[in-house]
């Protein structure tokens, strides 16, 4: 993982914010390489993933769950199924992620503004393919609290 550098083809903004090859701006990004023993996978982490410790906790249960989705062939064939959404919400990976970090600021009662509402967008209608729900269900922790 870092923070000190920037994902291939990608940038940092004067936010703080990462850009992809795509020009999509993130708080992390993973990104993932097979090679001949499995497949490797880096995180990016902007400064901007730094603002507040639920914040960071946030971006690491999301970036995690790229991981789990990417090194599982069955996973990853489903969690980029392309939904006819737009933005973050494209595929059915995200909106498996973006449900199980709802579940997680809920469950530790964070305030959703102290997550960048840039980059976490709630959609309640979003119904994650229970397959990539369960696989991640790991990564949502009762967090300690902070003050």
């Amino acid at each position: 993982m870092t923070m000190n550098g920037n994902p291939k083809n990608g940038a940092t903004l004067i936010d703080g914010v990462l850009t992809d090859s795509n020009g999509k701006s993130a708080m992390a990004l993973t990104q993932s390489s097979p090679w001949k023993h499995g497949t490797s996978s880096r995180m990016y982490f902007s400064r901007a993933a730094f603002s507040s410790r639920e914040q960071l906790s946030v971006a690491m249960a999301h970036e995690l769950g790229h991981l789990v989705f990417n090194n599982n062939a069955a996973l990853f064939s489903m969690s980029n199924q392309v939904l006819s959404k737009t933005g973050l919400l494209n595929n059915e990976g995200h909106v498996a992620l973006q449900n199980m970090t709802l579940k997680m600021i809920n469950m530790n009662g964070w305030n959703q503004n102290l997550i960048s509402n840039q980059v976490w967008k709630f959609d309640f209608q979003s119904r994650p393919l229970p397959q990539l729900e369960s696989a991640i269900q790991f990564l949502i922790k009762n967090r300690i609290k902070f003050p």
